[in-house]
């Protein structure tokens, strides 16, 4: 073995890391995502104490602070980060160093002191049913490819999917006869979905026609796919729907479809509790964000609607 083997094998760091990792996938159960952007973020950590001298068994809070304030400004790159980022930066050192104190490894939490980065909340984007709709009639279902994607865009919306959860949907996951779909959400648990009557015709059309045509004698187990993969990856449904946008002069992500199908759910009538289980929201605070979409929406319509009477307008 050579010593480049040697030092790759009995890297201390990478040992923490993949330690921490591992960690956050059985006891917290999150997901590769979460796990690449706390591992990152760590790196980054250890590699700034690596070069300040000091390990990460006895860095102390000013030494954190010092890290997120170079992290702040950029760290090694030198762009500034957003709040956000920093939310996340503090949270992936806050589960760190909880991690530690669990593997006995430090007495202490030196991320006691240091206090939560309060980001102000965007309100998620969402479009009305009409640009739904201007979307969905943009694609052209006369060839294989575009049944694939109108049953799959109907299907997100229908359903609030996200992204992740419609590439990985799987083919028996599908039951027509009860209009409903089993994803795999966050946390990889599963949810049970109801399908609306468009969206499950339009499966079955794909599943009847384009479908095998598109996947020729080959086999998957997965219900959307392309030509050349066994599934649809998520930049692939990302850059299908912004062609679709474009032609419908309409602005969305994927993403958008889920807030709207979770708005008008709401403007429909239906209770925070349904549309939190729908969503596959952990926290119901998180669904409470739509109200908000509302309330910024009926605003907007009263300042539409309603004259503002200054002083100069008021009768006695």
């Amino acid at each position: 073995m050579t010593t480049t083997d040697k030092a790759t094998v009995n890297d201390p760091k990478k040992e923490i890391l993949e330690a921490f990792s591992e960690s956050l996938l059985t006891e917290r159960h999150a997901s590769k995502a979460t796990r690449d952007c706390y591992w990152h973020e760590v790196a980054c950590l250890l590699d700034y104490l690596e070069e300040e001298g000091v390990s990460y068994t006895v860095a102390d809070t000013y030494q954190i602070r010092e890290f997120l304030v170079w992290r702040s400004k950029g760290g090694s790159s030198g762009e500034p980060v957003s709040s956000r980022t920093m939310s996340k930066v503090i949270t992936a050192l806050r589960m760190f160093f909880l991690f530690l104190m669990n593997e006995r490894l430090r007495d202490d939490d030196p991320m006691e002191l240091i206090p939560h980065n309060k980001e102000s909340k965007k309100l998620p984007q969402t479009i009305d049913y009409d640009s739904v709709e201007k979307i969905l009639n943009a694609i052209d279902t006369s060839t294989d490819i575009g049944t694939r994607d109108r049953a799959m865009f109907d299907l997100i919306y229908s359903c609030g999917l996200r992204v992740s959860e419609c590439a990985n949907l799987k083919l028996n996951r599908f039951y027509p006869e009860e209009k409903r779909i089993v994803v795999i959400g966050k946390g990889d648990k599963e949810r049970m979905v109801p399908v609306g009557d468009v969206a499950c015709q339009w499966l079955a059309t794909y599943m009847e026609g384009a479908r095998p045509t598109i996947l020729e004698k080959r086999k998957s187990p997965y219900m959307f796919v392309d030509r050349e993969r066994e599934k649809l990856t998520r930049e692939e449904i990302w850059h299908r729907l912004k062609k679709y946008c474009e032609k419908a002069g309409v602005y969305a992500k994927v993403h958008t479809l889920r807030h709207s199908f979770a708005t008008h759910l709401l403007q429909g009538g239906a209770d925070l509790r349904s549309v939190q289980e729908l969503l596959g929201h952990k926290d119901i605070r998180t669904t409470e964000i739509y109200t908000h979409v509302n309330t910024d929406d009926l605003m907007k319509a009263f300042d539409k609607a309603h004259p503002d009477l200054g002083p100069s307008n008021e009768k006695d």
